[in-house]
């Protein structure tokens, strides 16, 4: 009898040992197929260039190729330094030099919420494809608010000889939508949008914001065209680079290719995204 029940004993454990471990395998499916969605999104550094710092909770220590970006991060980038980024592998951002930007919301896996807050200097973004309905990619600045679908625009944040703010909005592809932000942190709720080939300017000062253009466009109020002369060099490569990849820039890649001729850029000195 003893004997029986022994045997009976160690059936039970052997089944009850199939059960744990049959829920230890389906816990795991479950995990690796919908838990693995609500993980945290990560900007990845693809490369960078001269003095690259990372910050986070007011630390800051050197930043390197591959380093994973989480919500929360900044990036510092001085004299002579650039960093490029890639996010969910149709994001590109690249971080020029003398420049500030915090990674505010990265959101999950799932979200596709993106929130970039440039304190100084200039930075460049690339998103490839069109975003979703479910997802946002927006720019702060001290005194504006961008927000995008899917485009090529650049940037910059600068102060002016009588110490305000300024915004330099240049939209390279696809549309920018612009609000302007009051000194006391206030969204205007009116919006500019800055179409591909136009660019414009917020200023703030101490009581108020304001658009600044030199040339009034008919019917295109706030914004003015970019002239193909007056852009950076730096960002003429980027331009002409994306375009030669597909991205529908304001200008054909022939006419940007001209430029770059007639300025005697030496194109193979800019290393892009794609490299």
């Amino acid at each position: 009898m003893a004997a029986t029940e022994t045997v009976f004993s160690g059936k039970k454990k052997m089944i009850v040992g199939f059960i744990i471990l049959f829920v230890l395998v389906i816990a795991a499916v479950v995990f690796f197929l919908f838990g693995r969605e609500k993980g945290y999104r990560t900007i990845s550094i693809s490369e960078l260039f001269g003095d690259v710092m990372a910050e986070t909770n007011g630390n800051e220590f050197e930043a390197y190729p591959d380093m994973h970006l989480k919500e929360g991060h900044a990036l510092n980038t001085y004299q002579e330094s650039y960093v490029r980024m890639a996010l969910d592998e149709d994001k590109y951002v690249k971080l020029e030099e003398n420049s500030r930007a915090e990674f505010r919301t990265l959101g999950a896996s799932d979200s596709g919420n993106t929130v970039i807050y440039l304190d100084r200097g200039a930075i460049t973004n690339e998103i490839t494809r069109p975003l979703g309905e479910d997802e946002s990619y927006v720019v702060h600045t001290p005194n504006a608010v961008l927000a995008v679908r899917g485009t090529f625009f650049r940037v910059e944040v600068k102060i002016d000889k009588k110490g305000e703010v300024l915004t330099d909005i240049y939209t390279y592809g696809g549309e920018v939508s612009c609000k302007r932000v009051l000194p006391n942190g206030e969204t205007v709720e009116e919006k500019v949008l800055v179409s591909q080939g136009y660019c414009t300017t917020v200023s703030m000062d101490e009581t108020h914001t304001v658009y600044v253009i030199e040339e009034i466009v008919p019917d295109r109020e706030n914004v003015q065209p970019i002239h193909k002369d007056r852009i950076p060099e730096k960002d003429l490569v980027e331009v002409y680079v994306a375009a030669l990849h597909g991205h529908e820039m304001f200008l054909p890649v022939e006419e940007i290719w001209e430029e770059i001729e007639t300025r005697e850029i030496k194109i193979e000195e800019h290393v892009s995204q794609y490299d």
